[in-house]
C-alpha cells in the first residue's frame, strides 16, 4: 500500500516537472495544477483510509449480507431455518412432498401411470340363423361366450375393466393424477446483522416494449475500435452468436465516436453509420439489446485520446502538447497508467473550453448535431435500446461544482436534442468519473427527461476499485471502495428516480482475489436490481478479456455466465444466484399491460446433471425451453400474489 502511495505522489511529482518542460505555465495556472494535484491526492487518500477495524470487518466479514444464527439469507432478508421435513421459500416453510410425488413448488404432483389391460380368448362358433345357445351373445354372425365378471368382451377378447381411480383408454388403463397442495407455516424474518451494500426503497428497471422489466448482461464491444482505422470493433457475426447465444448476453454497450460520425465540421459520415447498423443487426438479430455509446477518453484523437474530432479539439496555446503522452515521461513501471496522460495541458484546455457553452457553444451544438444524426440512423431500428450520452465526462475541476455546473446543463440541452428526434428510446446517463468510479458520490443534480409522459432516463455509473484497477490483489481496502460505491449509488438512483445500468465493470482476472471481486461484484448488481456491461469483449489470454483470439474461454466466464432474468413479465421483487450451488431465485409480481413471457437464462455449465423449476405462487403457469438458447419461458396469469420461481441442480 505504501509502494502504491509513493508512485501516485512520484506521478504527480514527475508530470509537474515534465510538463514544465514542455510549456511555461502562468503563475495562476501553476496554482490551479497544484490545487488539482492536491484535490486528487485527498480523494486517493480518503479512498485508501481503512482503520484496523474497517479492515478486520471487510476482511473476515466481506460485503454481501450475514444472517444471524440459524437464520438463512434470501434476497436482502433473514429467514429462521425451516423444521426437518419442510423448505423454505421466503417467509414460509413448506412441507416436502410424500415419496413419489414432484415438487412442483406450491404443491405436489404425482403423474398417472399407463397400464395395459388384462385380456383372454373366449370361445365363439358361427350361427346363421335363430340364437345362441344359453349363456352366449350373438354378435355379427358369431356367438360368443361371456366373459368374465369385472372384464368386457370386444370381439373374440375379453379385457379386464379399469378400477374407479384410473381412466379407460381401451386397450390401456391409465391411473388419475394426484395433486395437492403443500401445507404452508410462517418463519420468522428479521434483517441481516451486517451488510455491506445497499438498495434503493424503490427499484426501477428498463422496460421493453413489451412493458417487461429487463435485466441486462451484456459486453462494450468494444476498446479496440478506438484505435482502428474505420473505428469498427474486432468482431464478428459468429463472436456475438457466441456471446449470445452461449454465454447468455442480452445486451451490448457499443463504442461510437464524434470523430467517426462527423471527421468534418457539419459533415456526417454516412457509410460510417451504415457500418455501426451492420453490426447492430448482428446483436440484435441474435436476441440482444443495443446501447450506442458516444465514446471518450482523454477527450479526443487529436491530444492522445479517442472520441472528439480533430476540428472540435481546441486547445488554446498549447498546440505543442497535441499527441504528447504525459506517461511518456514517467518511470517504466507507471507507464501503463494511461489516464494520467488526462493531466496533459492540452487535454484539460480542450475540456474546459468544450464545457464552456458560454464562450464557445460550438463544441457543444456540433456534439449535439452528432448525437441527433445517429439517433435520425436508429430511432425506428427495433434492436436499439437507447443512446449512452457520453462516456465518462471529465473535467480538471474536481470541485462538485463541474456536475452540476457543467455536466447537468450540457445533459439538458442534449437530452431535448435527442428527443426532438425520438420520443421512444431509453437515454443512458453517466456521472463524472474521477472518484465516482470508485466508490465516491457524484453531485449531478437530479436529471430529467424532455419526452412526454413517464421518463426513460437510465443512471449509468461505472465501477473501477481503485487498486484493483492498477493490477494489485482484491483486498479490505477494495472491499471498502465496493461498499462505499454501492451506498452513494444508492443515494443517487434514488435522486434521479432510475434503473441502474452499470455502463463498464472489468478487470484482470490474473490478479490474486479477482474471482471473489466478480462474486461480490455481481452478487451486488443483483441485490441492487442492476444491469451491467463487462469491459470489454477484446481477446486477450486471460487479463480482462472474455476469449482470447481463438475464442477459447477464459476463466472468469465462469462467474460472468450465470442464471438470470432476462425479462420479467411484471416487477421484480429480487433476484438471485449462487454460482457454487446453482441455486437460483427470482421472486415477481404480475402487472397490468405487460405482454409476453418472463424469460430466465438457464446455462448448461452450472448444470451439468440437468435443473430442477419449482414455482410458488398461483397455478397455472405455463413453462417452455428453448434447448440451443438455454431460456425458459414463463407464461403467467394474472395475479394478487407473487411468484416465486427456485432452480436447483439436479444431482
Amino acid at each position: 500500500m505504501r509502494i502504491f502511495i509513493f508512485c501516485l505522489i512520484t506521478v504527480i511529482t514527475s508530470l509537474s516537472v515534465s510538463q514544465e518542460s514542455l510549456a511555461r505555465l502562468s503563475p495562476s495556472q501553476e496554482i490551479k495544477m497544484e490545487k488539482a494535484k492536491a484535490k486528487i491526492m485527498d480523494m486517493l487518500d480518503r479512498s485508501k483510509t481503512l482503520d484496523p477495524e474497517e479492515d478486520y470487518k471487510f476482511r473476515t466479514e466481506g460485503i454481501l449480507p450475514k444472517c444471524q444464527k440459524d437464520f438463512e439469507y434470501e434476497l436482502g432478508l433473514c429467514h429462521k431455518k425451516c423444521p426437518e421435513g419442510t423448505k423454505g421459500v421466503g417467509t414460509a416453510c413448506y412441507k416436502v412432498c410424500k415419496k413419489g410425488f414432484k415438487d412442483l413448488g406450491f404443491a405436489c404432483y404425482k403423474k398417472g401411470k399407463l397400464r395395459k389391460k388384462k385380456s383372454y380368448k373366449r370361445e365363439r362358433s358361427f350361427q346363421l340363423r335363430g340364437s345362441c345357445p344359453q349363456g352366449e351373445k350373438k354378435i355379427a354372425g358369431f356367438c360368443y361366450e361371456k366373459c368374465k365378471d369385472n372384464y368386457k368382451g370386444v370381439g373374440k377378447t375379453c379385457y379386464k375393466k379399469c378400477d374407479s381411480n384410473s381412466v379407460n383408454l381401451g386397450l390401456f388403463c391409465k391411473t388419475k393424477a394426484k395433486k395437492y397442495f403443500k401445507k404452508k407455516i410462517t418463519r420468522r424474518t428479521e434483517t441481516p446483522i451486517y451488510k455491506g451494500i445497499t438498495k434503493p426503497k424503490k427499484i426501477k428497471y428498463i422496460t421493453d416494449p413489451k412493458g417487461r422489466s429487463l435485466i441486462l448482461h451484456g459486453v462494450n464491444s468494444s476498446n479496440t475500435s478506438k484505435s482502428h482505422p474505420e473505428f469498427m470493433s474486432w468482431v464478428k457475426e459468429k463472436d456475438v452468436i457466441q456471446e449470445t447465444k452461449v454465454f447468455g448476453m442480452n445486451a451490448v454497450r457499443l463504442l461510437i465516436f464524434w470523430a467517426a460520425v462527423e471527421p468534418q465540421k457539419g459533415v456526417y459520415d454516412e457509410a460510417y453509420l451504415e457500418k455501426v447498423a451492420k453490426r447492430v443487426k448482428w446483436y440484435s438479430d441474435n436476441g440482444a439489446w443495443v446501447v450506442l455509446d458516444m465514446h471518450q477518453d482523454i477527450y479526443g484523437y487529436a491530444v492522445g485520446g479517442n472520441g472528439a474530432p480533430g476540428w472540435a479539439t481546441d486547445v488554446g496555446r498549447y498546440t505543442k502538447l497535441k499527441n504528447k503522452k504525459i506517461t511518456k515521461y514517467l518511470p517504466e513501471k507507471l507507464k501503463h497508467l494511461w489516464w494520467l496522460n488526462y493531466l496533459n495541458p492540452a487535454v484539460t484546455t480542450a475540456f474546459k473550453r468544450f464545457w464552456n457553452y458560454k464562450k464557445y457553444p460550438y463544441l457543444q451544438d456540433h456534439y449535439i448535431g452528432a448525437w441527433k444524426k445517429v439517433v435520425e440512423k436508429f430511432k425506428n431500428h427495433p434492436g436499439v435500446l437507447g443512446y449512452d450520452l457520453m462516456n465518462e465526462p471529465h473535467s480538471s475541476n474536481f470541485t462538485r461544482s463541474f456536475e452540476k455546473k457543467s455536466v447537468g446543463p450540457m445533459y439538458k440541452r442534449l437530452i431535448k436534442g435527442i428527443r426532438e428526434v425520438d420520443q421512444e428510446k431509453w437515454i443512458f446517463f453517466e456521472p463524472r468519473s474521477f472518484g465516482v468510479n470508485f466508490g465516491f458520490r457524484s453531485h449531478l443534480k437530479k436529471v430529467h427527461d424532455a419526452r412526454k409522459g413517464e421518463a426513460r432516463l437510465a443512471y449509468a455509473p461505472h465501477i473501477y476499485p481503485i487498486l484493483l484497477h492498477e493490477n494489485i490483489s482484491y483486498n479490505s481496502l477494495d472491499r471498502k471502495n465496493v461498499s462505499m460505491w454501492s451506498h452513494a449509488r444508492t443515494k443517487e438512483i434514488e435522486r434521479h428516480e432510475a434503473p441502474l445500468w452499470v455502463g463498464e465493470f472489468g478487470g484482470n482476472e490474473d490478479i490474486p482475489g479477482f474471482e471473489k471481486y466478480l462474486e461480490e461484484a455481481l452478487n451486488m448488481f443483483d441485490y441492487m436490481g442492476g444491469s451491467w456491461m463487462w469491459w470489454s469483449n477484446a481477446p486477450t489470454k486471460g487479463h480482462w478479456g472474455l476469449v482470447d483470439w481463438h475464442g477459447n474461454e477464459n476463466k472468469k466466464l465462469h462467474y460472468l455466465v450465470r442464471t438470470y432474468p432476462r425479462a420479467v413479465a411484471g416487477y421484480p421483487l429480487g433476484h438471485s444466484f449462487d454460482v457454487h450451488t446453482g441455486k437460483f431465485i427470482l421472486k415477481f409480481k404480475t402487472k397490468n399491460g405487460v405482454q409476453g413471457p418472463t424469460e430466465i437464462f438457464i446455462p448448461k455449465r452450472h448444470y451439468p446433471h440437468g435443473h430442477d423449476i419449482k414455482i410458488y405462487g398461483d397455478k397455472g403457469v405455463k413453462k417452455e425451453w428453448d434447448e440451443e438458447s438455454q431460456i425458459l419461458y414463463l407464461y403467467t396469469k394474472k395475479s394478487s400474489n407473487p411468484y416465486t420461481v427456485v432452480i436447483t441442480r439436479k444431482e
